[in-house]
């Protein structure tokens, strides 16, 4: 029920996925974040963010970020050996 939208319709690539939330802690921003197991589908979540409308482009602080139209919210793609991870800033 608290989950954000952006969260709750991402799709699922691993049977094992994990949420995160931070709240919003004076100069840090809300985040929001999904963690799937193992190598996830990168094109597969660039495709979703699209369909939120955002669009890539490049930080000089935090580097490759997704960004939606003209609003406070961002995402970034992380990939490790073990995990894929999908996170929201607001």
């Amino acid at each position: 029920m608290l989950t954000p939208d952006e969260i709750k319709n991402a799709p699922h690539f691993s049977k094992i996925v994990m949420l995160h939330f931070r709240a919003a802690d004076g100069p840090a921003p809300e985040s929001s974040q999904i963690e799937y197991d193992g190598q996830a589908d990168t094109a597969g979540i660039q495709r979703y963010l699209e369909s939120l409308g955002y669009h890539e482009t490049e930080d000089p602080v935090m580097g490759k970020m997704w960004v939606k139209g003209d609003s406070d919210k961002g995402a970034f793609i992380t990939q490790t050996g073990e995990s894929t991870k999908l996170t929201f800033i607001e």
